[in-house]
């Protein structure tokens, strides 16, 4: 049943890409590219724990929650201080989602 949904989610969405015109405007590039391995680092997180009969929805969000907070803070912060962090967290992002991906 939750692949159902899930599969029934991503079509929506799909469906929602298609239909609405939007774009990203370019200030934010960095900040949605944050929020997308973000995203990718929970998914992969949670396919994981339910592999292992571990997953817990609230840790989910909150690890969700916690990761993107601290990375677009860190993007921010850095932008404020005008010490480029980006370059950083996508490679921490980066690193995580390969973590979370076994080789066999």
């Amino acid at each position: 049943m939750i692949w159902v949904s899930s599969l029934f989610g991503l079509a929506f969405g799909v469906f929602l890409g298609l239909v609405i015109p939007w774009q990203i405007p370019l200030a934010y590039g960095k900040y949605s590219v944050v929020l997308i391995l973000a995203v990718a680092d929970a998914v992969l997180s949670g396919i994981q724990a339910y592999k292992r009969e571990d997953f817990s929805l609230s840790r989910f969000g909150g690890g969700f929650f916690a990761l993107a907070g601290l990375g677009l803070f860190l993007v921010w912060f850095g932008e404020r201080l005008g010490v480029d962090f980006f370059p950083g967290v996508v490679v921490v992002f980066c690193l995580r989602l390969f973590w979370r991906v076994p080789l066999r």
